[in-house]
């Protein structure tokens, strides 16, 4: 059956306001298939899950379903599930997995932006994003992804493939050996959660700058999509993944290793977007581990990255042997970087607070 034809007949199945016009192949989401489908009074969004990913796609669209209705209930702007005429939040045909979203007008994202006021809506977008599911159950969500933000478990997996290995330890001593040494320092949010020091929360856990949508016009952020990563986690990881790629002076695979660094604007203009909104609802732990966040999180990636490198590339997509290698060494240097700069970032921070406090 031809694709358009076959997604045709899918889209029918939903809960939709009018006959399908126009169906539009959508190339930007890396995992899942999707597809922009116009219709007379609205259009949507028609998603193949990926089940290699996601091996539980029923209990990945029991999340998302919980989450998008919370979020909807405290604001309309909110992506919604639609549901299928047999009142399902997904269509299962054949083992394939589908579901459909709500498709957000004159909205847009970006990859990468240096407009400064984009980041600060971007900071205040994942700032509300906190602020309304801060009264959600998180026990009623799936685990999606086993130990995502589990930093000691990621730790220990890097250690015994490299006592397992023994063809290329010259080549990434560097790295392991740095990693090694700041363990510490990885440790710190998850052991701050496990001894009740800060609270468990809703976490997206894919906070990019692209998973942000704004308002084409102007520039004001709507809201974060791409809920497949939510689960229970710290607020700390959404805010240092962030940080790690928006305010990076370069990406996250750049070979240029003296090149990369915080760019400073950038983290003061998020900071204020989100600190407008959670200043009140983080606990002084929390706010003391926000530059830390930014560290724990790109020491997270480059111990990933490692660990796949060593283990013949067979997470991420590589466009040569190396790459896994340099986006670790890239993430240690952009570690290493906020690291020598902590003082003065938690002094930014306080600054931050202390002049929201005052405009009140």
């Amino acid at each position: 059956m031809n694709e358009l034809k076959k997604i045709n007949n899918i889209i029918k199945r939903f809960k939709i306001s009018s006959k399908p016009l126009e169906i539009i192949n959508n190339n930007i989401g890396l995992i899942n298939k999707s597809y922009i489908i116009k219709c007379q009074n609205e259009d949507y969004v028609l998603q193949k899950i990926n089940t290699y990913v996601f091996k539980k796609p029923k209990n990945l669209m029991f999340n998302i379903t919980l989450i998008s209705k919370h979020l909807i209930n405290k604001d309309k702007r909110n992506v919604k599930v639609i549901e299928t005429k047999e009142d399902e939040d997904y269509l299962e045909i054949n083992g394939e997995y589908y579901r459909c979203y709500s498709y957000i007008e004159d909205s847009c994202s970006y990859n990468t932006t240096d407009n400064l006021n984009i980041l600060y809506e971007f900071g205040k977008t994942l700032g509300l994003f906190q602020y309304y599911l801060k009264d959600f159950d998180t026990n009623l969500l799936y685990e999606t992804i086993n130990n995502f933000h589990n930093t000691p478990f990621r730790l220990e997996q890097l250690v015994k493939m490299y006592k397992n290995t023994d063809d290329c330890k010259k080549e990434v001593d560097e790295i392991y050996y740095y990693i090694i040494r700041n363990r510490d320092i990885i440790v710190k949010i998850v052991d701050a959660l496990n001894s009740g020091e800060i609270p468990f929360a809703v976490v997206h856990n894919d906070t990019k700058l692209n998973n942000c949508l704004f308002n084409k016009k102007t520039n004001k952020g709507i809201c974060l999509i791409d809920l497949d990563t939510v689960m229970k986690g710290s607020r700390l990881f959404d805010c240092g993944d962030a940080l790690r790629s928006c305010a990076s002076t370069v990406p996250e695979d750049d070979s240029h290793y003296d090149n990369v660094d915080l760019d400073i604007n950038k983290f003061i203009y998020f900071m204020l977007g989100f600190l407008n909104i959670m200043k009140e609802n983080l606990n002084e732990k929390e706010i003391s581990l926000l530059s830390d966040s930014i560290i724990i999180i790109a020491l997270e990636c480059s111990i990933r990255f490692l660990t796949d490198y060593l283990d013949n590339n067979k997470y991420f997509h590589i466009d040569y042997p190396e790459h896994n290698l340099v986006r670790a060494m890239n993430q240690i240097c952009l570690a290493n970087k906020v690291l020598d700069r902590k003082e003065s970032l938690d002094k930014i921070i306080k600054s931050i607070i202390k002049h929201l406090e005052n405009i009140v």
